[in-house]
């Protein structure tokens, strides 16, 4: 797997991290067997960041991890987790949602957490009831490592918010379409100006980029056939510079395999293959309408 020193950061972090909002499933559970399967395979592996959030898989997420990773020792993976900025109504209610994830997951602190999807209104939220603040709090109690936030929605708020406070990491929506057709370049620069390191979501938009009609797809396999189309999706964005880690959700033992394979050890995107994605997101933008991905 490959590791990358974040000079920001100070520490040495996987570049593919385990996003568990998407784990394989049995009637609409978490399919506890195949999901704990995948987690020992990433660990064994050098897959060590597991991503959570209290929404995910209608909150069955965080404590699936908290029955899985305890195994392990705590220093040995890095666990993160979001505030449910959506569900603060009054004083109070982030120290109760705070302390209850800490419950779910099974530890006592977190390496990374984040204000969740923020935009406009959450900033309002996030001012109304002092959440940086308490976020900072709870850092200088020992409970939360670094501090982020992840982001949807336009380049003023984000600007205004990673100049307005300090902050240790921010997590975006980069791929290669988003990059081109919407504002993922403007927001990762908007990042680098600022000196924060980028955790990336949703590399493959969702599966969007991991399955694309056959027209599409022969641009990829013509220049290499071994390779997956969701790989190149995934080197894609780990050859941006400031890129500390990619988030994928994955939902079976293959994908997995697949993105550990592309990870160990990882080849930057060349020249010849940053020509073919143009030419695949050509092919993209005559297909309407593209999904997203919620």
């Amino acid at each position: 797997m490959e590791k990358r020193y974040n000079k920001q950061l100070g520490i040495e972090l996987p570049l593919l991290a385990f996003g568990a909002m998407r784990l394989p499933k049995s009637d609409d559970k978490i399919d506890f067997d195949s999901a704990v399967e995948m987690v020992n395979y990433a660990m064994e592996n050098g897959l060590n960041y597991f991503d959570t959030a209290y929404p995910y898989h209608n909150g069955e997420s965080e404590i699936f991890l908290g029955k899985v990773l305890p195994k392990y020792e705590r220093s040995s993976y890095f666990l993160t987790d979001k505030m449910p900025i959506y569900n603060i109504k009054k004083e109070g209610d982030a120290e109760k949602y705070f302390n209850e994830q800490l419950e779910k997951c099974q530890t006592e602190y977190f390496d990374f957490y984040l204000l969740h999807a923020m935009n406009k209104d959450r900033v309002k939220i996030m001012e109304e009831f002092n959440l940086y603040d308490f976020l900072l709090k709870k850092k200088a109690e020992g409970k939360i490592k670094y501090i982020g936030f992840s982001f949807h929605d336009d380049n003023e708020t984000l600007e205004n918010l990673v100049s307005n406070y300090k902050w240790d990491f921010v997590q975006l929506q980069i791929n290669y379409y988003d990059w081109y057709e919407f504002e993922a370049k403007k927001q990762y620069e908007i990042l680098e100006k600022y000196n924060l390191p980028c955790f990336v979501m949703e590399p493959v938009r969702g599966g969007f980029l991991s399955s694309l009609a056959p027209n599409v797809e022969k641009h990829m396999t013509n220049y290499n056939k071994e390779a997956t189309i969701s790989s190149w999706a995934i080197r894609w964005v780990s050859s941006l510079p400031n890129i500390a880690v990619v988030l994928s959700g994955m939902s079976n033992m293959e994908q997995l395999k697949d993105n550990i394979n592309t990870m160990s050890p990882f080849n930057p995107i060349n020249e010849d293959e940053l020509k073919v994605i143009d030419t695949v997101v050509e092919e993209l933008r005559k297909i309407k309408p593209i999904p997203c991905t919620s």
